[in-house]
């Protein structure tokens, strides 16, 4: 078994990367019952630009169905600041891969 690093976003999203530079994307849960918290993966990724699309396509979908982006631009906007956070989980991945 590869070992792993992850990064929450959002508390809606976990990031985790293997050591050979893999990512793996998973929605974080909450069993309705037992309150338990669990991964479900959505996708895997060699690609940091893809991961990154993924994460941001699926904030900007949410905004816009809970109608808290309603314009180009409140879109263009929220674009922009998932990617910076995608940017820095991506960079402390990276580095504490280094270590």
């Amino acid at each position: 078994m590869n070992k792993h690093r992850h990064v929450v976003i959002n508390n809606k999203l976990d990031i985790a990367m293997f050591s050979r530079g893999e990512y793996v994307l998973s929605d974080i849960r909450t069993d309705k019952d037992t309150k338990d918290v669990y991964l479900v993966t959505r996708a895997d990724y060699s690609s940091e630009i893809n991961l990154i699309a993924d994460v941001v396509n699926f904030f900007v979908k949410r905004s816009v169905f809970f109608k808290s982006i309603t314009t180009i631009d409140e879109m263009k906007k929220e674009s922009g600041h998932v990617a910076e956070i995608c940017r820095g989980a991506l960079s402390r991945l990276n580095k504490s891969r280094e270590q």
